[in-house]
This record gives C-alpha cells, structure tokens and sequence, in this order.
C-alpha cells in the first residue's frame, strides 16, 4: 500500500482576504473566475460542492487524518475510539438510569409532602368546625364563650400545625409563582412529561421570562 501524501489540488481564496485587494481588482477577477466557470461547465466539468477546513482550526487535522484512514482502507474509527465511545456511553446511560431513579424517589416525596399538607389544612378546618359548634351551642345555653380566633391561638395542637405548615412552605423549592420567591437556576431532572416537579419547572421558566413580574429577590436577570 503507498504512502498516503497530501496533494496540493484545489485553488480557495477567503471572501475576506479578497476585500483587502483594490476593488477594480475584485472586480476583474470575479468576471474572470464566472467566465471560467461557465467554460468548465460547458466543457464537461461537474458543479462541484466543498468543504473548507482552515489549518488553524482545531477540525483540520482530524479531517486529514479521516481522509488517510479512508484512502488507505482503515476504519475510520480504531478499536480504541470505540472502546472509548462504548465506556462512556455506557456511563452517560447508568447516570441516566440513576437520574430517572432519584426523579421517582423526588416525585414520591413531594407527592407525599402535598398529601399531608392537606391533611393539616383539612385538620385546622375540623378543629375550628368543631370549636365553633361548641361555642354556638354555649352562646346558645346563654353562656358566654371565648372567640373561635382567640380559642385557635390558644390550642397547643393548632399551633403546632400551623408551625409545621409555615415550615413546609418556606422550604419548598417550587413555589407555585414566582411572586414571593423566585428560583430560577433550579435544574429539572424530570424524566418525562406530564409529573409535578416538570409542571412546577415549566412555570418558574415561563414567569422568569417576565423580570417585570420579578420580586427584588429574584436573580435570574442579575449579571455575574
């Protein structure tokens, strides 16, 4: 097999090289290059489509290296490319796999999160139901009672309750808007449509594209 050379066959001129000839010159010599165009067509040549690759672009020797492997017969990706192909395609597919695993974990959690968050909004709505119907009825005997209000406040229960619901609210990361609390460099590592961390992302994306809408916290408009 012979050695593989780099032939000098192809004439390329860079648009902006050319500006900096006078432009009479230029001009000449586009008329020129279509008139012989015209004649190699004419005669015969085919209408040719290429590829350029500056040598100070980090492609060029790659490209020649395709070139060789092709002309000479060797496959233009070697053993070891593809090894190294497979090993981290490998790895990006089990960071996938684990990444769709925790997205499900997340999902449970913030599923159950929300379930007992009703549960105690539920729990406070019986408490005062409860209250209240106790203080008709003594209101009703023509006793006298303390204000359901103030009877809440003074319940530990409610208290605790409440405690735990203003807990839930400040630590959640995905706000239902963007109008007390923007997070807007939160990643979503949702693996598909249609899931509640998905639905939560998609709505802090579409209100960060309103920095008019933002809150003084919000950065996501802020320069480095």
């Amino acid at each position: 097999m012979s050695e593989f050379n780099r032939e000098d066959r192809y004439i390329v001129i860079k648009h902006s090289d050319m500006e900096k000839a006078p432009a009479d010159l230029r001009k000449s010599f586009s008329v020129q290059c279509r008139k012989l165009y015209e004649a190699m067509l004419t005669n015969g040549a085919p209408a040719r489509s290429f590829v350029v690759v500056e040598a100070d672009w980090p492609e060029y020797e790659p490209v020649w290296q395709m070139i060789e492997r092709r002309v000479s017969g060797q496959p233009l990706v070697t053993a070891a490319e593809l090894e190294a192909v497979l090993h981290w395609r490998g790895k990006h597919a089990q960071a996938i796999l684990e990444r769709d695993a925790l997205q499900l974990r997340l999902n449970a959690v913030d599923q159950r999160c929300d379930d007992l968050t009703e549960l105690l909004n539920k729990s406070l709505i019986a408490i005062k139901r409860t209250l209240q119907a106790g203080r008709d009825r003594i209101i009703d005997m023509g006793g006298d009672c303390d204000s359901v209000e103030y009877m809440m406040n003074s319940d530990l229960t409610v208290q605790e309750i409440r405690t735990a619901l203003k807990a839930a609210d400040e630590a959640c990361q995905f706000p239902q808007s963007c109008t007390t609390r923007c997070d807007c460099d939160i990643p979503d590592f949702s693996p598909g449509n249609g899931n509640k961390a998905r639905r939560r992302a998609e709505a802090l994306t579409k209100s960060c594209q309103q920095p008019q809408a933002h809150p003084a916290r919000c950065g996501c408009e802020q320069k480095p």
